[in-house]
């Protein structure tokens, strides 16, 4: 077992020394008892700030869970409406596609009219 060597100013050592006949041990007894106090207060404390960190990354690991839900709805919400934008877009274009096609038809006659043989008529109803 290692040893430890401390020098420690004679009232600090008195001190010890009433403790420890108080308490029924000697001082190197007492000595060890305080570093191992000591030692479980230390331990307990680095583990308190650790779940300390990590309740606050938590936290904000939960706001920007929180936050990113929020951003989905509102994407969501917004293609949604684009998407009904698009279908009646397609459907205006339709539209507009059927009646250019009709304008071309009829400009098309008046630019090209259809001749009708009216002679074969004449004939045929002889």
């Amino acid at each position: 077992m290692p040893t430890v060597h401390l020098s420690l100013p004679s009232q600090v050592y008195e001190e010890l020394q009433e403790i420890a006949k108080e308490m029924g041990v000697s001082v190197t007894g007492l000595i060890k008892m305080f570093i191992r106090e000591g030692l479980e207060r230390m331990r307990a404390e680095r583990l308190e700030r650790m779940r300390s960190r990590e309740d606050q990354a938590t936290e904000v690991l939960m706001q920007v869970l929180a936050r990113l839900d929020q951003f989905q709805r509102m994407v969501e919400e917004r293609l949604t409406v684009i998407e009904g934008d698009l279908y009646r877009l397609r459907a205006t274009v339709n539209t507009l596609k059927k009646r250019v096609n009709k304008l071309e038809d009829m400009v098309e006659e008046r630019l090209y009219p259809v001749e009708v043989d009216t002679g074969s008529l004449y004939e045929a109803s002889t």
